[in-house]
């Protein structure tokens, strides 16, 4: 992708938790699509730690972040995952039948 055609933004998310006010900052990018047009992106803003010992934000590409444990990230960082992934086999043959 050429540098020139990327669009970066930053976005504030700002709530109260328990009373407080909180603060996340995500970032939105865009995406030249092969037709024309953007495709934009939020990055996750979870942080993870990095091989010299700091943290960075994990930065994956998703189309929607998940609010969970008092912050913003993607369905990998929050540990989501659908609901028929933690069936049993019946209930997904049952689910599957209707």
């Amino acid at each position: 992708m050429d540098s020139r055609d990327s669009v970066s933004i930053r976005l504030r998310l700002s709530w109260l938790a328990s009373g407080n006010p909180a603060v996340e900052f995500v970032s939105l990018v865009g995406q030249p699509c092969h037709f024309g047009g953007k495709r934009y992106w939020l990055l996750c803003p979870v942080p993870r730690r990095t091989a010299e010992g700091g943290y960075q934000g994990c930065e994956r590409r998703t189309g929607a972040l998940y609010f969970k444990a008092g912050r913003f990230g993607c369905r990998n960082c929050q540990r989501l995952t659908y609901r028929t992934a933690q069936a049993g086999r019946r209930e997904r043959a049952w689910a599957k039948s209707l």
